[in-house]
């Protein structure tokens, strides 16, 4: 017979009147109550973050501004392609055209030359009447004659070389309009940025006057003009700049700081990377169709005196690094995103990574078969596998960081060769096939009871 031990009082049971009892102030089992310093490192965390995702925009424009638009080699060499566009080389050729029919004055050649031939002649009328008549075809001929010679130089390489050497000396000009000084070469007539040309139409008048045409001696030294950027918002463009000269590399440099101290914050640091990545990648996307939204109201605020096609050119290569800024960013972003999803505890991200350490396994059973020693290998990869990943992420964001643009097609490359390298880092680790390993996870999992069956028999 076996003999029933007495029970314990329940711990329920009230001690003293009027106190609670002790199953009300103890927790039941398994519900852990999270403590007030962890809500706080969590909304200390999304505040770092979401500061994190606002600043990022602004510190891919801060870059473009100080690294783009006030180095002047780099400016040139940006807009140096621009001398070779057609929509550039046409709009170049038409406003230097007119500027040197109209200082010739070609009506006024076209009569004279009537003039000469009919005066102090007794011509019939009829005679009279036809030189008379020759006055518009000559005209259209002088015409087409100087916008030839003036289309042949726009096409050839000393305008390549002109054009460098005007943007060079109009750069600081740039530089001081855009930091508020509007007496130099470039100024913002009626809302437009206009650089000189100058240097390109004294080639023009050389050559007309080398192919015989005397009178473009009579070119006055006047200012040929061309309109780089037309806006009415010039002086939000002038404080924009301003402000981004002030803060120069510091705001990115910032930002990644405040991420990171985001992330450390976190109580769930995989989930605070994912939301990181996720909104850098949304901010992104949406300044990219801002930029393309601005683009287009751009053009379609031009003044019909200005070529759209070369407005488009321009501002398209002008901006190509501001575009591909914002979008290897996004990518980054995405990538983040990505990367805590498939590290998480979902069910298809563990499927995921089973199949690549099943992959690293049948890889590290081939390199063996082959006669290379991974289990010699294994032991030291095996101890120091995090710290492998550790240097290669640190190799990937330093190839990243060091150059001076970054392109979205890079960000990718680097992800694929970081990838390649977390990949052999498994293989090097792992200590034998995965199928063996499964085999070995199944033992310990048994459940008591018959793990007590299989003791028993």
């Amino acid at each position: 017979m076996t003999l029933r031990q007495p029970q314990a009082p329940h711990r329920s049971h009230t001690r003293v009147a009027g106190m609670e009892t002790m199953s009300e102030a103890t927790p039941i089992a398994g519900t852990p109550i999270k403590p007030k310093r962890k809500i706080w490192r969590s909304i200390l965390s999304f505040i770092l973050i979401l500061i994190a995702v606002i600043l990022a925009p602004l510190s891919v424009t801060t870059v473009f501004a100080v690294s783009q638009i006030s180095d002047t080699q780099r400016y040139v060499e940006t807009v140096a392609p621009l001398a070779e566009s057609e929509a550039i080389q046409t709009a170049v050729a038409d406003r230097i055209s007119d500027q040197v029919i109209e200082a010739i004055n070609v009506d006024e050649l076209v009569d004279e030359a009537v003039a000469a031939i009919t005066s102090g002649r007794d011509l019939p009328p009829r005679v009279a009447d036809g030189l008379a008549g020759l006055a518009a075809p000559i005209e259209s001929g002088v015409d087409s004659f100087i916008r030839e010679k003036v289309t042949e130089i726009v096409q050839s390489e000393s305008f390549v070389v002109a054009w460098r050497e005007a943007n060079e000396i109009g750069h600081g000009e740039l530089v001081k309009l855009l930091s508020g000084d509007d007496s130099g070469a470039v100024t913002a007539q009626d809302g437009a940025l206009v650089l000189n040309l100058n240097q390109v139409l004294a080639q023009v008048k050389a050559a007309l006057i080398d192919a015989g045409f005397t009178r473009a001696e009579n070119i006055p030294e006047t200012d040929a003009e061309f309109v780089l950027f037309q806006s009415d918002e010039i002086a939000t463009v002038q404080s924009y700049y301003s402000a981004a000269q002030d803060v120069g590399y510091f705001l990115p440099i910032a930002t990644v700081v405040i991420a990171l101290l985001g992330i450390l914050a976190a109580n769930r640091r995989r989930v605070a990377v994912g939301a990181l990545g996720l909104g850098v990648f949304v901010v992104m996307m949406a300044i990219v169709l801002g930029l393309d939204v601005a683009r287009t109201a751009y053009i379609d605020a031009l003044g019909t005196n200005i070529s759209i096609a070369a407005a488009s050119d321009s501002f398209d290569t002008v901006t190509v690094f501001l575009f591909q800024g914002v979008g290897a960013l996004a990518v980054v972003g995405l990538v983040l995103f990505l990367a805590a999803l498939l590290t998480s505890s979902l069910q298809f991200a563990r499927v995921i990574r089973q199949q690549i350490i099943k992959a690293a396994g049948w890889t590290n059973q081939g390199l063996s078969r082959l006669g290379i020693p991974m289990a010699r290998l294994q032991p030291f990869w095996a101890r120091n596998a995090r710290w492998a990943r550790v240097i290669v992420v640190v190799v990937a964001i330093v190839a990243l960081w060091l150059p001076e643009y970054t392109k979205p097609s890079d960000v990718l490359w680097a992800t694929f060769w970081l990838l390649v390298a977390l990949f052999v880092i498994q293989v090097l680790a792992t200590s034998r096939p995965n199928a063996e390993t499964e085999t070995e996870q199944r033992r310990p999992s048994q459940s008591p009871e018959l793990a007590t069956s299989d003791h028993s028999q």
